[in-house]
């Protein structure tokens, strides 16, 4: 506990001993330039989840190359991991890759649910953007998305 006290690149540092060497707590962590995160451009650290026994479950986003390029980045520095699960955004829509991303991190953020888990200007601040950029690449790719899906149904009537 006392070493995690003193690590500069940690904020809102709140833990408690749970007995047995165990510790349990919770902080924002901040990148420095020697981590593998800081090197990944489009690769987003979407949530991070902590169990009982001391495991912890990452959850990124990002495109193919990256999360490679992170995973590979990883083993280079001797981190033990394990993939649990992978999955891919397809292109097969007319969304550019920049709106696919924006609207799927928006989505799997709540940014659709009632009410909004996250704001326009949060998702600006994860992608280091204006909230005008933010708001219009999910209007675009709502639009097309939107536009593909009411072609099928037309398609499906006619049919």
């Amino acid at each position: 506990m006392e070493f995690l006290k003193k690590l500069s690149q940690l904020d809102e540092l709140q833990i408690t001993e749970l007995g047995h060497g165990r510790i349990y707590g919770s902080a924002l962590a901040r990148c420095a330039a020697g981590c593998p995160l800081f090197n990944s451009s489009c690769c987003f650290l979407r949530k991070v989840i902590t169990s009982v026994n001391g495991e912890v479950q990452y959850h990124f986003i990002g495109s193919d190359i990256e999360c490679r390029r992170l995973m590979r980045s990883l083993a280079d520095r001797g981190v033990i991991y394990r993939v649990e699960e992978l999955s891919f955004l397809r292109n097969r829509s007319s969304l550019t890759g920049k709106q696919e991303l924006v609207v799927k991190v928006a989505f799997d953020l709540g940014y659709f649910d009632y009410p909004k888990k996250i704001s326009v200007r949060e998702m600006a601040e994860i992608f280091g953007v204006s909230p005008a950029t933010i708001n219009e690449e999910i209007r675009k790719g709502v639009k097309k998305i939107l536009k593909e899906y009411f072609e099928v149904v037309k398609e499906a009537a006619v049919i």
